[in-house]
């Protein structure tokens, strides 16, 4: 998952924002890569990240870099991977649109804080402008450009209109 906004609502039963794992091992391979999305977590209480680790005899891959997190939750390192340049901000600190948390501010000091991401198995980690975003269900929109919360690099962001459907990111 690459250069998302992902938000919770106040009244929602589920407790966890992303998670991975619960049903066990899908592929001979199994990684989670989670790089410059926000996550927002409107909530009073929660996770921004689980993973079912024990689920995986042979272990779980799990890269988590340059992400933003806003609101109450825990976002803890996974056993195993990269963890790095994740940081927390409050509503108060970011600029919103269409009531979602999209950007910092200009005097942010978060601003600059961002790491190279880098790339694993050929992919890389860091938001291309012009990716493509591939539904289950759904339409994309023509790409509009904006800033990401926690970066001061211009990507593009599709708007999306799909029925809860689950993105994923075209290469």
């Amino acid at each position: 998952m690459i250069g998302n906004v992902i938000a919770q609502s106040a009244d929602t039963d589920n407790p966890i924002i992303v998670a991975y794992g619960a049903g066990g091992p899908y592929w001979p391979e199994n990684a989670l890569y989670l790089s410059h999305n926000t996550l927002v977590n409107d909530r009073h209480a929660g996770d921004f990240l689980k993973v079912w680790t024990e689920k995986f005899a042979g272990g779980v891959e799990v890269w988590a870099i340059n992400n933003l997190t806003v609101g109450k939750g825990n976002f803890f390192p996974p056993a195993q991977g990269r963890f790095e340049g994740n940081h927390s901000a409050s509503r108060a600190e970011l600029i919103t649109y269409a009531g979602l948390p999209l950007q910092l501010t200009n005097r942010s000091p978060l601003r600059g804080l961002v790491r190279v991401p880098g790339s694993t198995h050929g992919l890389s980690l860091f938001p291309r402008p012009n990716s493509l975003l591939r539904l289950a269900l759904g339409h994309c929109a023509p790409a509009v450009p904006f800033l990401p919360a926690h970066s001061n690099e211009r990507i593009y962001r599709h708007e999306v209109t799909a029925p809860r459907s689950i993105a994923r990111s075209g290469r």
